[in-house]
This record gives C-alpha cells, structure tokens and sequence, in this order.
C-alpha cells in the first residue's frame, strides 16, 4: 500500500510537477502551523481543539502552496542548472548560495506575510522582521545546512521540494511560533 502512494506520488510529480509540489507544500505548511497552535495552546494551558485557528493555517497554508512551492520549484531548478555538475563542489556552492541568499529571503517573507495575514501593516512587518530575523536565522544554520546538504548530494531533483518538506514541518512550527506567539 505504501510503495503504491509513492508510486502514485512519483507519477504525479513527474507529470504535474508544480502543482503536486503546490498541493503538498499546502498540507505540510498548514500541519506544521498545526504543531505551532498546539504548543501555544499547552503553553497558554488553552484548549488546543477549541482555539484553533482555522484561517491563520488556512492563509499559511496558501502562503505554502502559492508562494512557496513555487519559489522553492523554481529555486531548485535554478541551482541545478547553475551547478549541473555532480560532486561535492556542486553541492557546496548549491549549499552556499542556499544558505545565504534564499534562506534569507524566505524568513524575510514568510514574517512579511504572517505580519499582513494577521492584519498588520508593512511597518508592522519591517518591526517583526528588526525583531526576530536574527534568531530566526541562526536557528536556520544550525538546522537546515546538514539537510540542505543531503537534499543537493542525494535526492533527485524532481522530490527536493517534498524532502524539505516533510523537515519543514517543524520549522514552520518554530516560524509561525515566532511570527504567532511569541511577542
């Protein structure tokens, strides 16, 4: 049963790569955000079924599909471009430039978007941003360099954007905590 949903998946992703990448980011962004409201709710000692925000994972989620799969498609094909070759130097520069240019860039948005999702202004954001991005960032590097690395040495380039995924569960969780809760 299992083998067959990957297959499934398999085939879907070579067939309509984006938008099987766009539906899988939205449920995983939108499960990670899950994991936000359940913690904040234990740390509020608040009942998690009943404050459960539904739009707040709903517009995440969207951000998710919208934005970021699509982000995450093209940025990947781009690095595999640049860097064709196979080998640990390829996968260093794919690493470098991941970890420091995009990696920027998508804190740097997903705040901006959480700060307007939630009503908030772009003042509201840029504030957010001078607040958190720092912490937001460090706890990237300690996270996300070793995965980065497995993602651009190992796993082929059509189930990248699931692979990061399926990690990002948590990091969503630690973001939308950030974006959130945490004030």
């Amino acid at each position: 049963m299992v083998i067959q949903l990957i297959a499934a998946y398999n085939r879907a992703l070579n067939s309509r790569p984006l938008i099987t990448k766009s539906i899988s980011t939205f449920f995983i962004i939108g499960a990670g955000d899950a994991v936000s409201q359940y913690i904040e709710s234990r740390l509020q000692s608040k009942s998690f079924l009943q404050n459960f925000d539904h739009k707040r994972c709903f517009k995440l989620s969207c951000y998710g599909a919208f934005y970021l799969a699509p982000l995450l498609h093209g940025w990947y094909g781009f690095l595999a471009k640049t860097f064709p070759a196979p080998g640990t130097l390829s996968t260093i520069k794919k690493l470098s430039l991941d970890q420091t240019f995009f990696c920027s860039w998508c804190i740097w948005s997903f705040f901006t978007a959480a700060t307007l999702f939630n009503g908030g202004t772009l003042q509201q954001a840029q504030e957010k941003i001078k607040k958190d991005y720092w912490e937001a960032l460090v706890v990237n590097w300690k996270i996300w360099p070793p995965v980065m690395l497995i993602n651009f040495s190992i796993i082929p380039l059509h189930t990248q954007v699931i692979f990061v995924n399926f990690v990002a569960v948590f990091w969503n969780a630690y973001l939308s905590y950030l974006s959130n809760y945490k004030k």
